[in-house]
């Protein structure tokens, strides 16, 4: 995943989540074994969606934004195969579509 964003007023409100099961849709579709993705560290509430996902820890770029320094950290998925992360995507997805036809 290169880039994936929402804008402020519309975060919390399920795009990022519907966003990002969409991506992984597509990696499966394009031969992708797992996702992997860089955030920033200070960057709690991506990284919170990202483990909600099954995204795990696994790396660390030191002082890899230019902008600031910042450091990032490396996560990456289990096999997107893997009936866990299959599991992991359909709660999410039913999940969010439940809250968006609620909303």
């Amino acid at each position: 995943i290169t880039t994936m964003a929402v804008l402020p007023a519309n975060r919390r409100t399920g795009v990022a989540t519907i966003l990002l099961l969409e991506l992984l849709q597509e990696a499966r579709r394009g031969g992708a074994r797992v996702a992997t993705l860089d955030v920033r560290v200070r960057n709690v509430d991506a990284q919170s969606l990202y483990r909600s996902f099954g995204f795990a820890e696994v790396g660390r770029r030191i002082r890899y934004y230019d902008d600031n320094g910042e450091d990032a950290l490396v996560m990456t998925t289990a096999e997107l195969e893997s009936p866990t992360q299959l599991e992991i995507e359909a709660a999410l997805r039913t999940r969010t579509t439940e809250r968006l036809a609620h909303a």
